[in-house]
């Protein structure tokens, strides 16, 4: 599966907003981030030819208008692109079928849509880029019904749709490097903040809300083990205030020994017997438990013994 980063787009469909998409490409794939990303070895090629650019609402403008990349667009492209979209949206749900048959030389189940509409790139950006609900019918209001044909694909074509070119929505980039090869990232966190900055560095036209890189988990592992130096200071001050109030090496050393084999045992327990094989939220949760727990019992047990004796 791909790398995917997800954008909350003003007015999506304008030449600011694609412009803004397109420059954070091009940061993306032309500075040091590239290197950061693996790109070079990483990303999906096609046919052993030039590294295959990302999906996203300026890359599918600028196919849809017939440019090589979306820094060749223009704001005089923007209204094309549009009144294409705005053609093509009733046929968004046979778009797919429709290319399928073409390429077993059926062009028969294709004789409704118009020749401009058959393109990959409209499927792509109505089915995949896009939410499913930007684009709802209006025969709920009893304004249109669909249109009806003898074939089958014809029935899912839905002239009643309607569409606001400048509503805002949230976007999706896909990017040519799979998530699989980011996954043993050597730094998750700083590949993250530096994906962050070059966005920040953009306009307010797109906001990135989500991402998924395949390093999620390294980023919790990598944060979880920074927080641990909070549960070591813990364990250190513990025992040394144990040592000060026993003055015993042999009794804080026990104390410590009963802590280490009691993780020991839930980490057995977990992996072994329960086969859970991620749980180091839940063992930084252990870890504060047995510290609480065995430090009282350490005190209670040295106060009793001298009572005793």
């Amino acid at each position: 599966m791909n790398s995917m980063v997800v954008f909350h787009v003003e007015n999506p469909f304008s030449y600011k907003s694609l412009s803004t998409l397109c420059k954070f490409e091009h940061r993306l794939y032309d500075t040091p981030l590239r290197h950061g990303l693996h790109l070079s070895s990483a990303g999906e090629r096609s046919s052993g030819g030039p590294l295959c650019q990302p999906w996203h609402l300026a890359s599918i403008a600028a196919q849809l208008v017939y440019k090589e990349n979306c820094a060749d667009l223009e704001p005089a492209d923007q209204p094309v692109l549009v009144e294409l979209i705005e053609k093509c949206i009733p046929y968004r749900r046979v778009i797919a079928r429709c290319l399928k048959s073409s390429a077993r030389g059926s062009e028969k189940t294709c004789e409704s849509i118009p020749e401009n509409c058959k393109r990959f790139e409209l499927h792509m950006l109505y089915n995949v880029l896009v939410p499913k609900d930007l684009f709802p019918s209006a025969q709920s209001n009893g304004t249109a019904t669909l249109k009806m044909k003898n074939d089958s694909l014809s029935n899912l074509i839905d002239e009643s749709v309607v569409f606001n070119a400048n509503q805002s929505f949230e976007t999706l980039m896909i990017l040519s490097v799979s998530r699989r090869a980011l996954q043993f990232h050597d730094d998750p966190i700083g590949l993250y903040n530096s994906i962050l900055f070059e966005v920040e560095s953009l306009s307010n036209e797109a906001t990135m809300v989500a991402i998924r890189l395949g390093i999620e988990e390294a980023m919790f592992k990598m944060s979880l083990f920074r927080d641990l130096i909070y549960n070591v200071l813990a364990v250190i001050i513990i025992l040394l205030i144990i040592f000060c109030f026993t003055r015993s090496v042999m009794y804080t050393a026990a104390c410590f020994l009963c802590i280490i084999m009691s993780l020991g045992v839930a980490n057995f327990l977990y992996t072994i017997v329960f086969n859970v094989r991620f749980f180091p939220f839940i063992n930084l949760l252990t870890l504060i438990m047995v510290i609480g727990i065995g430090a009282d019992d350490a005190f209670i047990l040295h106060q009793a013994w001298k009572m005793v004796c």
